[in-house]
């Protein structure tokens, strides 16, 4: 696959590289997307899909859809917690894993090339377009998308996002009672 040329490689198979591979795919353009880890893979964040989003996407995402999110609930340690009733849906809570990957169907249905396990280690860029390295391959393409993360390689290497601040955050996914969710 190295010989071949595309007009488009995204780096990254999370939702925002899987929706840019498929807009883009269904327009003709050539697209490749490479995804470090084997798909589909686990994530434990962003678990939330707002109707903004769903909307945004326009096709039927209700396949991932876990539980409706109707009202939310506050707090700041654990006191005076406060709850919010929107009195309709306002989102769904998805696993990240089924939704990246019901993305990037779309996306390879569209015609983007999906290769797994593949991370991008370097990136050369030149007048001529661009070259996605990894470990086995070199990925030569006309424009590249940098779709793997706040600290992504692609970003990086090529001096973006090098000023900002970074913050720590943790995230656990734990496993509730049903009574204890409604």
């Amino acid at each position: 696959m190295s010989s071949r040329r595309f007009d488009v490689v995204v780096v990254g198979g999370g939702p925002a590289g899987g929706t840019a591979a498929w807009k883009l795919s269904r327009r003709g353009v050539k697209v490749l997307l490479l995804e470090k880890e084997r798909l589909p893979r686990y994530k434990v964040c962003a678990g939330g899909l707002t109707l903004k989003t769903v909307e945004l996407l326009n096709f039927d995402l209700s396949p991932v859809f876990e539980q409706e999110i109707i009202r939310g609930r506050c707090t700041f340690r654990g006191h005076s917690p406060i709850t919010i009733d929107f009195g309709e849906v306002v989102g769904w809570t998805v696993m990240r894993d089924q939704l990246d990957y019901l993305i990037l169907e779309r996306a390879v249905a569209a015609g983007t090339s999906v290769v797994d396990k593949q991370r991008v280690v370097d990136v050369e860029l030149s007048p001529q377009g661009c070259v996605a390295r990894t470990q086995e391959r070199d990925y030569p393409c006309s424009v590249l998308i940098a779709a793997d993360g706040a600290l992504g390689t692609v970003a990086r290497r090529v001096g973006l996002g090098t000023q900002g601040q970074l913050a720590v955050a943790v995230e656990t996914e734990l496993a509730v009672p049903p009574s204890y969710l409604d």
